[in-house]
């Protein structure tokens, strides 16, 4: 899926959202609009774009202003390819599409069975993690190190706010879940270990980072064996979640029920979760150990 699909379908999903809350049906809106009730509802599925003016039709039939308003015309036409462009040859399609929601997003929510969160992962750890799909044939040295420049680019949204944006944004907040097999799967030697499990107590100092760690031991429902992130954006606005999952094949984005599944199940692992305070301390016996080694 490409950028404009994944921004198509998030569009229709707001609007069909907004009719919803409305308590009006299709047939009510498409007939204030003047259009046949197909084309709103091909719209509302992301089936066919919509063009800036019928979109501003649309908003004031359901009398939507402010700012609410100008984000969804900013998803009907996104005014900047943003910083990840750069990365086209290593970042395409549908993660090029989450690259971008990603820079808008006022939080991240992730949830992370396999590995440590790339948002959270020290180079030397990174490097390991994108290096090691030159085993299947998936990447090759120059494809690793672009990954690693992205991946560490991606990181600078934890410290700096970008002041370009209108309003200018804040750092994004992020709270990962770490299953607790995560301190012990070896990613690289144990010196790599180590410094992986230092950086996470050092960005779990930061004021806009939550680390909690999953214990082994606690029994969780629901169980599932996806890792994945859900992507929350500023309340006023009235944008929904949106739900990714690095898939090995192809990754998936889910917006709307998809992703208030995800939503419900990582607010689920986070109350299975121990708490910041106790997570620090497992992550700190998981540096002492990797030391030893």
């Amino acid at each position: 899926m490409n950028a404009a699909a994944v921004h198509r379908r998030r569009l229709g999903n707001e609007l069909r959202r907004i009719r919803r809350t409305s308590g009006r049906t299709i047939a009510q809106v498409a007939a204030q609009a003047g259009w046949p009730t197909h084309k709103l509802s091909r719209i509302e599925h992301g089936r066919t774009g919509i063009g800036a003016g019928e979109l501003r039709l649309l908003l004031d039939a359901h009398h939507v202003q402010g700012p609410a308003r100008d984000a969804l015309l900013a998803l009907q036409a996104p005014t900047s390819r943003g910083w990840a462009h750069d990365y086209g040859d290593v970042a395409g399609g549908t993660f090029a599409a989450y690259l971008a929601m990603e820079t808008q997003a006022r939080a991240a929510l992730t949830f992370s069975l396999a590995a440590v969160p790339g948002l959270l992962q020290h180079q030397s750890y990174a490097h390991c993690v994108l290096d090691s799909g030159q085993a299947i044939g998936v990447a090759t040295p120059h494809q690793v190190a672009r990954r690693l420049e992205l991946r560490l680019h991606r990181q600078q949204r934890l410290r700096q706010t970008d002041a370009q944006a209108d309003p200018p944004a804040a750092p994004l907040r992020l709270a990962a879940v770490i299953d607790e097999s995560t301190l012990w799967r070896a990613v690289g030697d144990p010196t790599v270990m180590e410094s992986q499990m230092t950086h996470l107590l050092e960005q779990a100092e930061l004021p806009n980072v939550d680390i909690r760690i999953l214990p082994l031991e606690m029994a969780r429902r629901p169980v599932f064996g996806e890792s994945f992130t859900v992507l929350e954006f500023a309340g006023e606005l009235g944008l929904t979640d949106i739900a990714y999952l690095d898939g090995l094949a192809s990754p998936e984005l889910y917006l709307g029920d998809g992703a208030q599944l995800y939503r419900k199940s990582w607010n689920a692992m986070k109350d299975y979760a121990l708490p910041p305070a106790e997570s620090k301390q497992f992550i700190e016996h998981a540096v002492g150990k990797w030391r030893l080694r």
